[in-house]
């Protein structure tokens, strides 16, 4: 009779094993749950801490975002006025990153570029949150401006780290839209900044144009 006929193959080393006190702790052995791997322990040990922090242990600065939206992030000094620098400044770019000892993110560049310098600007040592206002010809030929939402995350950056930026992303999000007033038309994600530049963003509103004068789907024979 082949392996395959028995439901389960047991190897033993010892007779004990197969007594009722041996059986019954294979039993319970099998019904445990498996060990977590280093990451989902991370994962652990951060959600645990989110839960303590909503239970009543506040965060400094004002804080955004909740248990539904993932952590809460506060705004560091001079952050919601650099965002609402943004508005009508086309080549704006504003770089947060998180202060984890002080739980808020603080502003990490400030400059007027063009695109293809967003890569350098944003830089590849740390995962950040990148606010640039592009300008970009749409319909009909008309200059246009539009402010884009970039989060990158480097391969190499620690579990940890890259856990504390995803679940904050959405916090600095709602930040920038409620008290900086930005209309983040665009929201791109990137492991590196080099994946960001000039023909990433003109791709990505030539699209956006040809959706919006796009052909009508073709009506059905026998319909008006």
């Amino acid at each position: 009779m082949g392996s395959d006929v028995f439901a389960e193959t047991l190897f033993v080393t010892e007779a004990s094993e197969l007594s009722a006190e041996g059986w019954e702790k294979r039993e319970r052995h099998a019904k445990g749950d498996a060990p977590l791997t280093r990451e989902e322990e991370e994962w652990r040990k951060l959600k645990e801490e989110e839960v303590m922090e909503v239970g009543g242990m506040g965060r400094r600065g004002a804080g955004y975002g909740g248990s539904s939206s993932g952590l809460r992030m506060g705004a560091g000094e001079g952050v919601v006025e650099a965002l609402g620098r943004l508005e009508g400044s086309t080549g704006g770019l504003v770089v947060l990153g998180i202060s984890e000892a002080e739980e808020v993110v603080l502003v990490r560049e400030e400059s007027d570029i063009g695109p293809a310098e967003l890569a350098a600007k944003i830089g590849a040592e740390e995962p950040r949150y990148s606010f640039y206002r592009h300008g970009y010809v749409g319909e009909g030929g008309k200059s246009e401006e539009a402010t884009v939402f970039i989060y990158t995350c480097p391969t190499a950056t620690p579990v940890k780290q890259r856990m504390i930026y995803a679940s904050s992303k959405r916090s600095v999000e709602t930040l920038a839209e409620r008290d900086a007033g930005l209309t983040l038309v665009r929201k791109l994600e990137a492991t590196n900044p080099s994946e960001i530049n000039a023909q990433t963003l003109e791709d990505e509103f030539r699209q956006k144009e040809e959706q919006k004068s796009g052909f009508a789907r073709p009506k059905r024979p026998g319909r008006r």
